[in-house]
């Protein structure tokens, strides 16, 4: 019985008793009225309390009551806002929540997790409840309520209660068609620019090689006609057979260079561990002629071992050194300086390594002619030519070659340079690689 019937019962019944007692003639013992005015009071009191206490507690019913409102209210903002699909079942396949019938804005094509609202669980949904593990990523094509076919990335997890095992299952579904689309375009592109590829290094190789022939018949012809035939072709005629033997020169060296290439971009390769101490002591012994008719100083610091394809960095060094000496300045002695050191990858990124790996940074300086820095990127292309011809030799494709030599090497070359000041080519490759590249084109 609830204690304010009680309390009223208790008031009831004490002053009953007393009215009946002197109703009788009998005279009602003080104490005895006391005894039930104190128990009527007391029930009273309880009454007052059971009864603040009763509002407390629906005020704090309705402010949780209003608090989950909100929170739901909030969610369902959410999962509006999500451009995802997301829907909660039970483990008897009924929705708890569900965003699919919403169609966000951000959905191109918009298709229920469920055909109907309270679907049975199929069998790769009860499969993820009894086993408890998650499908992640499952990428499937499905039918548009417009006919088309769009691709969906589905991920599914299972719900479990603490006590009592997984109890309902959560899927999110991810539009991903324009993806789809994108990288199949991306791959087309890719066997497209693979082929031309393909067919730019056949066409310079088989092209280059065919030149070769023609190139030794005119410098052979014309070295007979010169012979045989000088008298007879006067100053004149034999400016212009010059002129014939030095553009046939150039374009033999112009055809070298780019067989260089081609077999730098295709060459299957292997790395090795690389001295480049003993790499440049044979580049200086190939350009020893060189050096001499310069009177060129060399002088190199200690150089790390690093894996690499030794060809390829004695071209490198063949290059730079060759460059050093060729713009040097008229009536100067060059001078040029190797030196290199082991870093770790910190503030800068290099394809070839990962934050605190070694790198070998190799730095070769001359004092020669320099250039402006604003042609500091121009130098690395291919035929880039800062001077022309009468004053300096070459085809502008030696940089353009060890650029080429430092990418397949997961490295880089920078240089830094002011006209007249000289100039600092700053190579850095791995220690030890990671790429092991093939050639490119290759499937």
């Amino acid at each position: 019985m609830p204690p304010f019937v009680l309390a009223a019962a208790g008031i009831l019944s004490g002053a009953g008793i007393a009215a009946g007692a002197q109703a009788a003639g009998r005279e009602v013992s003080p104490v005895i009225f006391g005894l039930v005015l104190a128990v009527g009071m007391l029930a009273l009191i309880g009454l007052v309390l059971l009864l603040l206490r009763l509002r407390r507690t629906a005020a704090l019913y309705e402010a949780a009551r209003q608090a989950g409102r909100r929170e739901r209210q909030l969610l369902e903002k959410i999962l509006e806002a999500l451009p995802d699909e997301v829907c909660i079942r039970d483990a008897e396949g009924r929705v708890i929540l569900d965003n699919g019938s919403r169609h966000p804005a951000g959905t191109a094509h918009p298709i229920r997790l469920d055909a109907t609202p309270n679907a049975r669980l199929d069998e790769r949904e009860r499969r993820i409840l009894e086993t408890g593990e998650p499908l992640i990523a499952r990428e499937e094509p499905l039918i548009t309520p417009d006919g088309q076919v769009a691709w969906f990335s589905t991920a599914q997890l299972p719900l479990r209660a603490e006590t009592e095992g997984c109890r309902g299952i959560l899927s999110i579904r991810t539009d991903i068609t324009d993806r789809k689309a994108a990288e199949e375009k991306l791959r087309v592109y890719s066997r497209l620019l693979e082929q031309s590829n393909v067919e730019l290094r056949d066409f310079a190789g088989v092209a280059s090689h065919d030149l070769q022939e023609p190139l030794r018949k005119i410098q052979a012809f014309s070295d007979r006609i010169r012979l045989k035939c000088g008298d007879a072709l006067g100053p004149e005629g034999l400016d212009s057979l010059e002129r014939i033997q030095n553009a046939a020169s150039r374009m033999q060296t112009l055809i070298q260079d780019l067989l260089m290439l081609s077999r730098i971009s295709s060459r299957e390769f292997q790395f090795v561990p690389v001295d480049l101490g003993q790499t440049l002591h044979g580049v200086l012994s190939d350009l020893e002629f060189r050096i001499r008719q310069t009177d060129a100083k060399i002088e190199i610091g200690p150089l790390p071992v690093v894996e690499a394809d030794p060809l390829q960095m004695r071209q490198m060094f063949q290059n730079l050194i060759g460059n050093a000496l060729k713009f040097h300045k008229p009536g100067q002695r060059p001078e040029v300086t190797v030196q290199g050191k082991i870093l770790r990858v910190q503030d800068y990124q290099l394809p070839g390594a990962s934050p605190g790996d070694e790198v070998a940074r190799i730095m070769v300086t001359d004092n020669g002619i320099g250039f402006d820095e604003q042609y500091v990127e121009q130098i690395f292309t291919l035929f880039a030519r800062l001077h022309s011809r009468e004053e300096y030799e070459g085809t502008g494709m030696g940089l353009a070659i060890c650029r080429k030599i430092a990418q397949r090497h997961g490295g880089s070359i920078v240089a830094k340079s002011a006209k007249g000041q000289g100039a600092t080519f700053m190579m850095m490759l791995p220690v030890k690689q990671k790429l092991h590249p093939e050639p490119e084109g290759a499937t």
